[in-house]
């Protein structure tokens, strides 16, 4: 039913849009490069759409460029920048930036280990529908007491309750 899927020609109107200033096109032109997509498999030409579409506030792209930053893919792996961008699109309720700063939390990777904030992140992302989050926040559970679960938990529901759409 429907379209057949052809990347090069979605990469045909991600381009159009993208050059309309469009940040959905822009993102998804910078997913395109970053996979090969219709393109020639580009990380320079990812992480420039993907600024582009970060500058409008696009969730996706910001937590995106954070992932290319904790993993080193086209750019200098940073886990600070990688931080700093999974906290905006983690404001922004992208639960999947909501996971990944939990899981920096939970690890104490560009970050010190703080098995609440981590416990925070995940449970948002949990409440927002992350399985993974849900399944990560129960093992991260286990290595707190009673009263740390518990500011955790007051913890993420203040922040869902002053993010409540």
């Amino acid at each position: 039913e429907g379209v057949r899927k052809n990347h090069k020609t979605a990469t045909k109107y991600y381009t159009l849009a993208a050059e309309q200033g469009d940040s959905a096109g822009q993102s998804n032109l910078g997913y395109a490069y970053f996979k090969g997509y219709g393109v020639t498999k580009d990380l320079k030409k990812a992480t420039k759409f993907y600024r582009l579409a970060a500058k409008q506030n696009d969730d996706y792209a910001i937590n995106f460029l954070g992932l290319m930053y904790y993993h080193g893919d086209g750019v200098r792996r940073n886990l600070k920048t990688a931080k700093t961008w999974f906290q905006l699109a983690a404001e922004q309720e992208n639960s999947d930036a909501q996971y990944n700063l939990g899981e920096m939390y939970a690890d104490g990777e560009g970050v010190a280990k703080n098995r609440v904030q981590a416990c925070k992140w995940l449970g948002i992302s949990a409440a927002n529908g992350d399985k993974d989050a849900a399944k990560l926040l129960a093992k991260t559970e286990k290595e707190l007491s009673p009263a740390q679960i518990a500011k955790a938990k007051k913890l993420a529901k203040d922040w869902l309750a002053k993010h409540k759409k």
